[in-house]
């Protein structure tokens, strides 16, 4: 990635811009891109580059200069949390900006948060619904499509290379022990998936890939089969490998009620 001084993307005058190699674009059109790898400037100038490829700021007409303001707003009040940061932002970004690629969605873009894990039950049983007789001029077909891709995309880290993915586990359980650990201090009853005396790393990831993600991915290959090499297959690999690391410690299974589902995210 360069810096160069002079006329960035839309023409003005005086304002430093990022040029992004050849390389750096198709990796971010990619699963496997690596989101540790990037300091926050240069987060943000891949940013930039992905609201100009698919076209936004033509389309919706937006100042550059604007939207380069609003992403420095956008980074500069998000919380220094260890998981949910300015760099889970960009990652859920990133895989989203890849799989519009991929699924050649170039036409969809406004998307519908749908993130609460207390509706995934529902979604994924409308959009199984509706998957076999999907049709694309079906509004409330395509709403259920939007849903599920934020939803994949804000829990994309399991499908990326395990040195990428596992880092997250790590910033989102800390995030939640300390979470936990002060509903302790307080006297207040602990989240079950928050208190760090009941949380298995590894049971907690095989049964979240195993119950929600692998799922929803099925789901969506139905669609888009050629989300199996690049999404389903690397997230199988991650459980099994998860599968491994249990069986090495020899865990016992999570304790009842203990809702995992909700660890990673």
């Amino acid at each position: 990635m360069n810096v160069e001084e002079g006329t960035p993307c839309g023409g003005r005058q005086g304002v430093v811009s990022y040029t992004l190699s050849p390389e750096t674009i198709e990796a971010l059109k990619t699963p496997t891109f690596d989101v540790w790898q990037w300091a926050p400037n240069e987060m943000l100038s891949c940013l930039e580059y992905m609201y100009h490829g698919l076209g936004l700021v033509r389309d919706f007409n937006i100042n550059p200069i604007t939207l380069k303001r609003w992403l420095l707003n956008v980074q500069e009040n998000y919380k220094d949390n260890p998981f949910h940061n300015f760099r889970h932002s960009f990652s859920v970004t990133q895989m989203m900006h890849g799989l519009v690629y991929l699924c050649e969605l170039q036409g969809m873009r406004e998307l519908i948060l749908a993130t609460d894990m207390e509706r995934h039950k529902d979604i994924m049983s409308d959009f199984s619904q509706c998957v076999e007789v999907f049709n694309f001029t079906n509004p409330e077909h395509v709403r259920l499509l939007e849903q599920i891709l934020i939803k994949c995309c804000d829990t994309s880290n399991e499908v990326r290379p395990l040195q990428v993915s596992d880092p997250w586990v790590d910033c989102l359980l800390q995030e939640y022990f300390m979470q936990g650990d002060r509903e302790k201090a307080e006297g207040l009853p602990v989240t079950p998936f928050m208190d760090r005396a009941r949380v298995s790393k590894p049971h907690t990831q095989i049964i979240f890939i195993t119950s929600i993600l692998v799922p929803m991915v099925e789901s969506l290959s139905k669609l888009f089969p050629q989300l199996d090499d690049v999404l389903l297959s690397p997230l199988k690999a991650t459980r099994d490998e998860y599968q491994l690391w249990n069986e090495e410690r020899n865990q016992l299974e999570p304790l009842p009620g203990t809702p995992v589902i909700q660890i990673s995210i």
